[in-house]
């Protein structure tokens, strides 16, 4: 019994978890790659990526 209920926890965290990730790696590969296509660092924008997903981490936790 305790198993469904873990395995129910972790597919109803997982699943929007997944669509969210999904979508930030569409728009930063875009990113990234326009970048990289004008020869900038790609370096400030995978921080405030990190930055922003570090925070809304912090917001689903607390």
């Amino acid at each position: 019994m305790v198993t469904r209920f873990y395995g129910f926890t972790f597919w109803l965290l997982k699943v929007p978890l997944l669509l969210i990730s999904v979508a930030v790696y569409q728009v930063f590969y875009q990113r990234a790659f326009e970048l990289y296509n004008k020869q900038e660092s790609i370096r400030p924008q995978l921080l405030r990526v990190y930055v922003k997903l570090f925070l809304f981490c912090c917001l689903i936790i607390s």
